[in-house]
């Protein structure tokens, strides 16, 4: 960064026609005679000095300002480095501020709780109608409400995707229904609770039974997406639901208004 002191403002002179009689900055500064002469016995100040004091000024709401930036990226506020520049400190404290940045993601999804309905079109390739985005809008609902990140809310999504379309069925292999394929007879719930599209989200996330939710694996976030998934469903075919990642980072964008921040 350049030295502030490259900006220093220099001298100037009065439009023709114009008085040369200007106020005086600082302390001590004194009121001109009412017809803009300077008070007898006070010196006019030079445009040097007029120069000089503009710049004081500047630099030191620039100095503050940038201070300002520092201290909210966790670098520190105060004046450091060379000939005054608050840059101090600044390129030993990347790490900080790449912290301060995801914490600044993390805070914003802690407080977002105005999911969007996207209506039926296509999303990552993949034509969904409107009662598939309706269900899509549940599960993120839900997720939200468990604890879930925009990376388990696509995890849900492509799971779901795969299991049902999207779709609250009433039937499936043997005794699996709802968005999410549930059985019964494995202990997810009750037929009338793995149809509830709420109920079989939030199983999805916290496990029911004996069960596991996606939110109870361990480093769930250091393994693939169809891993993840895998984790919940034990699914015969693992990798299936990859071919829905696209559509399910697209739909929890739009869900979140452009703010997922997915990869």
């Amino acid at each position: 960064m350049a030295n502030i002191d490259a900006l220093r403002v220099g001298g100037f002179s009065p439009a023709p026609g114009q008085s040369q009689s200007v106020p005086r900055f600082g302390a001590g500064a004194q009121p001109s005679a009412g017809n803009g002469a300077s008070p007898e016995g006070t010196p006019k100040p030079s445009t040097g000095e007029i120069g000089d004091a503009l710049f004081q000024q500047v630099k030191a709401t620039l100095d503050g300002l940038w201070a300002s930036v520092l201290q909210g990226l966790g670098l520190g506020g105060g004046q450091g480095g060379a000939n005054g520049n608050p840059i101090g400190q600044a390129d030993s404290g990347i790490g900080n501020a790449l912290g301060a940045v995801g914490n600044g993601i993390r805070r914003g999804w802690d407080s977002f709780t105005n999911f969007l309905t996207p209506k039926a079109g296509t999303y990552g390739g993949v034509r969904l109608t409107q009662e598939q985005l309706d269900n899509a809008r549940i599960i993120a609902e839900v997720g939200k409400e468990v604890g879930a990140t925009p990376r388990d809310i696509q995890i849900a999504l492509m799971t779901a995707m795969q299991e049902s379309q999207l779709k609250n069925l009433d039937y499936g292999d043997r005794d699996s229904l709802g968005l999410f394929q549930q059985r019964p007879s494995m202990g997810w719930g009750s037929t009338q609770q793995v149809r509830d599209p709420r109920y079989a989200a939030r199983a999805f996330f916290l496990g029911a039974g004996t069960n596991p939710g996606l939110l109870k694996i361990k480093n769930r976030d250091g393994m693939g997406l169809t891993a993840a998934s895998h984790k919940v469903q034990r699914s015969a075919h693992p990798e299936a639901p990859a071919k829905w990642i696209a559509m399910a980072k697209q739909v929890t964008n739009t869900l979140m208004g452009g703010n997922a921040n997915l990869a």
